[in-house]
């Protein structure tokens, strides 16, 4: 008696899914009215045979003339589209295999615009972690272009989900602007863009002042000193007041000095007529575009001018009439007094 094999006919479904997620391989078999409960079916994606963790194929056992696999996409599968193989074997039926098409999916990168703040003239750091659309750490490398206001800045790599960049934008304005994050499409995940919108916000300086002791119509002399954490500040200006009265020159414009590479500024200003001796407070004010204003105020006194020796030349005069003494009187500093004095 020769028994031979019986032939059954073998179609397999294959559901469209996404990376990392789970593949449903569905197989059916048929053999006119028989009931198949034997045998098994290994599968093979791309024509490479699916294996456990141990590196041995998957065998799923036929029931009521089906078989299902749940598989885990591993890492190594990527988008894109693939065949799908069910092979059946069983000693009673012959070897029967085929297969259909199945679209796999790239994830989504589930991110939001962000916002961020720095001082100006610093670095900007980014250093994001980013998600999958279902909750998990990217994996694997991303290749990625990141643009500042519009224009590019730096190419950069995504490594398992961690975004870190250095920007350089020391030199950029105060105010806002637009980080723009491109990210490629990749064997795991579909590409993406999303922006940060960074806010450059003014830094903050320190001021110092010292004066000398000037004379009445003499020179103030004032030395500033700007700081930003104990470093020197190259830019900016310093205006003056004293006694809360801005100084202008003879054109009314407001006197400004320039801040030198050291962070100083220095003003040597003649005081005018209308300020006699006494005490004073004199404010400097630090403007710059890219720091906070900021002042700082000092009392300095101005000491009355010394009165040279004087002398006049021979005068002669009749008794009971008029007479008039021309006298050009000036200070120890041979300056001219140009206030009105009371001789006695």
């Amino acid at each position: 008696l020769n028994i031979i094999k019986r032939d059954a006919i073998l179609t397999v479904e294959a559901d469209t899914t996404k990376v990392l997620n789970t593949l449903a391989i569905n197989v059916t078999l048929n053999d006119e009215n028989m009931t198949i409960n034997s045998g098994n079916v290994v599968f093979k994606i791309n024509n490479k045979v699916v294996r456990d963790e141990n590196g041995n194929p998957i065998k799923v056992h036929v029931k009521d003339n089906k078989a299902q696999l749940n598989y885990t996409l591993p890492q190594e599968i990527g988008q894109g589209h693939y065949n799908i193989t069910a092979v059946y074997e069983s000693n009673t039926y012959n070897k029967v295999e085929n297969s259909t098409p199945c679209d796999i999916e790239g994830l989504y990168i589930d991110v939001k615009d962000l916002n961020m703040s720095i001082k100006a003239k610093t670095q900007t750091v980014l250093n994001i972690t980013l998600y999958d659309e279902n909750g998990e750490q990217l994996i694997g490398t991303i290749k990625g272009v990141i643009k500042l206001n519009d224009k590019t800045l730096t190419n950069t790599t995504i490594n398992n989900g961690v975004l870190y960049a250095i920007l350089d934008t020391q030199t950029q304005k105060v105010g806002n602007h637009k980080i723009t994050v491109k990210l490629g499409e990749g064997k795991l995940y579909n590409a993406q863009e999303f922006n940060i919108n960074l806010t450059i916000n003014k830094r903050d300086a320190n001021v110092s002042i010292s004066t000398n002791t000037p004379t009445t119509s003499g020179d103030l002399i004032v030395d500033v000193n700007v700081t930003d954490n104990g470093r020197p500040v190259d830019s900016g200006i310093v205006s003056f007041k004293i006694n809360g009265k801005t100084l202008r020159d003879e054109n009314n414009q407001t006197i400004t000095v320039n801040i030198i590479e050291d962070g100083k500024a220095h003003l040597n200003y003649t005081l005018p007529s209308s300020i006699g001796s006494g005490q004073y407070n004199i404010t400097a004010v630090y403007s710059d575009k890219k720091y906070n204003r900021a002042d700082i105020t000092n009392n300095f006194n101005i000491d009355k001018s010394a009165i040279g020796n004087m002398t006049a030349d021979k005068i002669t005069t009749h008794k009971g009439s008029n007479t008039t003494i021309n006298m050009t009187i000036k200070d120890v500093e041979e300056d001219q007094f140009m206030v009105k004095q009371k001789l006695l």
